[in-house]
C-alpha cells in the first residue's frame, strides 16, 4: 500500500462546529526510537533520542476520527499526521494505527497510549536512500499516561486533493515522480504545480512545455541528468526541497555547488567522508552539523 503521502497535499487544520481537537504529551522516556537509512541497499542504523512526543486528536461528534504526532529528535522536531482512529469489532480500545502496516495504537478514556510499535516513516522505506524510524515502548504490555496541553494554533494534517492533481498535465513544467528504487523512476509525470505541492519527489522544473515533455521522458526511461545523481566524490549535499514538516527530499552529492545546478545547498564539506555522514544526515532529515 502506498503511504498517503504520496497521495495527498499538506494543510492546516480548520474545525467546523461538529469537530474539536484534544491535545497531549506523553513522556518520551517511555520510549525508544530506532531509525534505520536505506543507503546503496544497505540499512544503515543512525543514533536517534527522543526528546518529546505529542499527540493531537481530531474529533467528530465526540469520537476521535483521526491524530497528528509530532517528536523531537536531536533537536528537531517532526510530524506524522496521518493516523487513523476507530473502535474496531472485537476491541476493547479505540486503536489510532498507520495505515495498514505502519502500526498503532491503543486509546483509553484518558487518552492514555499502549503500542507494540510505530512506524514513523521519513518516505518510502522501500526506496534507495531513504528512512524510517521505529517507535517502541519500553513497556508494550502498560499504558503510558497523557497529559493534556494546549492544542497549537496550527497543527499540519493531510487533505485529500482531487484525483486530477495526479495525473500528467501537457502544459506543466514541472516533472515528479513516485519514488525512486535501484535506479528506477516510478510515477513520473508533469505538473502545474510544484512537486511538494502534491508531496511528490522533484525531478525538475523547466523552462517550457517541450523541455517538461523530453524531462518526462527521461524520468520514464530513468536517465536522470548526470547532475542530479549521487556522486561519491562530491563534496556539495543537495536536496530537492524541505517540506514543512522538517523532513528533506532528493539528497545527493555533487561535485558541482547545488546553486548551479537549481538545486537546495544541504552544505559542503572538507572531504568524501565527511559529505557522505552529511548525506546520511540529510536522508534522515537530521539538522545540518
Amino acid at each position: 500500500m502506498k503511504r498517503v503521502l504520496l497521495t495527498a497535499a499538506i494543510a492546516l487544520s480548520t474545525l467546523s462546529a461538529a469537530e474539536a481537537q484534544k491535545c497531549f504529551t506523553y513522556n518520551p522516556d517511555a520510549f525508544s526510537l530506532k531509525q534505520y537509512i536505506y543507503a546503496n541497499n544497505k540499512k544503515i542504523t543512525h543514533p536517534a533520542k527522543l526528546e518529546k512526543f505529542n499527540i493531537y486528536y481530531f474529533y467528530k461528534k465526540g469520537k476521535p476520527t483521526n491524530a497528528t504526532i509530532e517528536y523531537k529528535v536531536n533537536g528537531h522536531t517532526f510530524y506524522t499526521p496521518d493516523l487513523y482512529c476507530d473502535k474496531f469489532e472485537g476491541e476493547k480500545f479505540i486503536q489510532c494505527a498507520i495505515e495498514c502496516d505502519g502500526g498503532s495504537f491503543a486509546l483509553d478514556n484518558n487518552h492514555n497510549i499502549k503500542t507494540s510499535r510505530l512506524d514513523l516513516y521519513r518516505d518510502d522505506p522501500d526506496a534507495i536512500d531513504s528512512g524510517v524510524k521505529i517507535l517502541l515502548q519500553k513497556d508494550p504490555n502498560k499504558f503510558t499516561k497523557a497529559k493534556a496541553i494546549a492544542c497549537p494554533k496550527k497543527i499540519p494534517h493531510y487533505d485529500a486533493l482531487d484525483d486530477s492533481y495526479y495525473k500528467d498535465h501537457p502544459n506543466g513544467l514541472y516533472v515528479c515522480y513516485d519514488f525512486k528504487f535501484k535506479g528506477k523512476y516510478d510515477g513520473c509525470i508533469r505538473s502545474v504545480k510544484p512537486c511538494r505541492f502534491i508531496h511528490r519527489q522533484h525531478f525538475g522544473k523547466y523552462l517550457n512545455k517541450n523541455e517538461s515533455k523530453k524531462a518526462l521522458k527521461r524520468c520514464k526511461s530513468s536517465h536522470p541528468n548526470k547532475k542530479f545523481i549521487d556522486n561519491k566524490e562530491g563534496l556539495f549535499v543537495c536536496y530537492d526541497y524541505k517540506n514543512k514538516f522538517g523532513e528533506y527530499s532528493g539528497c545527493f552529492r555533487s561535485k558541482n555547488s547545488c546553486k548551479s545546478i537549481h538545486k537546495e545547498h544541504f552544505g559542503k564539506y572538507p572531504s568524501s567522508y565527511q559529505s557522505y555522514k552529511a548525506l546520511l544526515r540529510c536522508n534522515s532529515s537530521a539538522p545540518r552539523k
